[in-house]
């Protein structure tokens, strides 16, 4: 109520006292909410640590949005550092709930990382294999360096 103004002032620091209070509870959609404001710097500081911190448990509840919520930190390397397989695992919890833009997220990196595999194999197939003798050096990419 507070955060959005229904039937009264909105007021974000209201907000976060009565979202803190049902999150020390265990309400999981009271921790993905703190974890929002905390993002957002709404009646908080601004704190990605804090905000991954409730979106963790709040997505390890189930709570799709904050699945979602924990893969845009993890890929963007807010609060935390930045790790797309972990980005990708939670993206994958939320879209098999059938959250629309986590299902878009995963879509963009599963391409990215055919995009990459593809540029890959086409760099390696222009390596320079070397003579079994010489393979204490190895695969030079590119020709000689």
């Amino acid at each position: 109520m507070y955060a959005r103004g229904q039937g009264v002032e909105q007021d974000f620091k209201e907000a976060v006292k009565w979202f803190q209070k049902a999150a020390d509870q265990g309400l999981a959609h009271a921790q993905y909410n703190l974890g929002v404001m905390y993002e957002n710097g709404q009646g908080v500081e601004q704190d990605f640590k804090e905000a991954v911190k409730w979106y963790q448990k709040a997505a390890d509840q189930g709570v799709a949005d904050a699945q979602y919520n924990l893969g845009v930190m993890y890929s963007n390397g807010k609060g935390v550092e930045q790790d797309f397989k972990e980005a990708v695992k939670w993206y994958r919890k939320a879209a098999d709930q059938g959250d629309a833009d986590a299902q878009y997220n995963l879509g963009v990196k599963y391409d990215k990382a055919k995009e990459w595999r593809r540029i890959s194999r086409k760099r390696l197939s222009g390596t320079r294999k070397l003579p079994i003798r010489d393979m204490r050096c190895a695969i030079q990419p590119w020709g000689d360096v």
